[in-house]
């Protein structure tokens, strides 16, 4: 279930709410879009291979709640949880662990990050990389708790030695600047740069 297919469906909870607490949307949605620019800036992945949207998405998504203060969600939570079990089942135990164990130790770090002040998003390059990596490897977590264990994730490839710097270097090369593009563009004032002030 998605967010979209709950606002397109006028029966769900979500809807009701919608139409019930926020009836005047389509004043508030004209007023938004008479502000933006006409040709809004949009950032395209630089990728030799096709790009993984889904987790990209999600990557941009979590670096964005660390702007904001909030890292990890129980999306995210569930996620590490169900993934060293699913690792467990799919490949040995020892992995799982392993997983169970990168999970651990990407939240302790996500947790560490410190929220945006004075408008500011964006950190130093190292510093960027590094978190661009840590929220592409948390989509790895989040896509066990909303759509399982896939053939071919990356949590797939890690054995019982694995650690998260591991699954760090097997974020493709496109993901840092894609995602330091995405930050940079949400910093200016008038995007989401006013709400970290």
């Amino acid at each position: 279930m998605s967010l979209t297919s709950e606002l397109n469906d006028s029966n769900s909870p979500l809807s009701r709410f919608m139409a019930r607490e926020l009836p005047a949307t389509s004043r508030i949605t004209g007023s938004v879009r008479s502000r933006l620019p006409l040709r809004p800036r949009t950032v395209t992945p630089q990728a030799a291979q096709r790009p993984d949207y889904r987790s990209l998405g999600r990557a941009i998504d979590r670096r964005l709640r660390i702007a904001f203060g909030s890292p990890v969600d129980s999306v995210l939570l569930e996620g590490v949880f169900y993934a060293g079990i699913d690792v467990a089942e799919g490949a040995t135990r020892a992995a799982g662990q392993a997983v169970h164990g990168i999970g651990q130790t990407l939240l302790s770090e996500l947790k560490a990050q410190p929220a945006a002040h004075d408008g500011t998003m964006t950190r130093s390059r190292r510093d960027e990389e590094r978190l661009s990596r840590l929220c592409f490897a948390a989509s790895h977590f989040e896509e066990v708790k909303r759509a399982g264990l896939r053939p071919g994730s990356p949590l797939l490839q890690l054995d019982a030695r694995a650690v998260l710097d591991d699954l760090l270097d097997q974020v493709p090369s496109y993901v840092p600047d894609d995602i330091a593009a995405q930050v940079e563009l949400a910093e200016a004032d008038h995007a989401l740069g006013w709400v970290t002030r």
